[in-house]
């Protein structure tokens, strides 16, 4: 069962070069003052990173992420699957409308569990504003 202080370790290993990126977080955060390390600002940073890489023309990450991802969701203790959904999936779609990435992009290296979620979150999120998703609703 994946727990939570494997969760960026594992990303860390699907997206290697994440590796100095996160380290550079964590020792921001050290300077502001936040000793105690938090998942869902680490995961947030990973999210952004990713999709700032796609951005930026770099699709490369994406599938061993998606892999990732559905272990996350498949393998991870129930506190895992709720970091994975709110602060991976979540964060992506979020990254995504804010930057104008197409989001099928991540959409399409999804396993199914992390497709179930991914789409649950379009409707939930982008019911009412479906507009502002710029990708696929199913």
């Amino acid at each position: 069962m994946i727990k939570e202080k494997d969760i960026l370790p594992r990303l860390v290993q699907a997206c290697p070069e994440y590796g100095s990126v996160l380290n550079e977080f964590l020792h921001e955060e050290t300077d502001a003052g936040r000793n105690e390390r938090l998942t869902y600002n680490e995961v947030g940073d990973f999210a952004r990173w990713l999709v700032g890489r796609v951005a930026d023309g770099a699709i490369t990450g994406i599938q061993p992420f998606g892999t990732e991802l559905e272990r996350l969701l498949t393998e991870g203790d129930e506190e895992t699957r709720q970091f994975a959904t709110i602060g991976l999936i979540e964060d992506i779609q979020e990254g995504c409308v804010e930057t104008g990435v197409d989001p099928d992009l991540f959409m399409h290296s999804l396993g199914p569990v992390s497709r179930d979620k991914w789409f649950a979150i379009v409707r939930f999120k982008f019911a009412r504003r479906m507009d502002r998703w710029p990708g696929t609703v199913e």
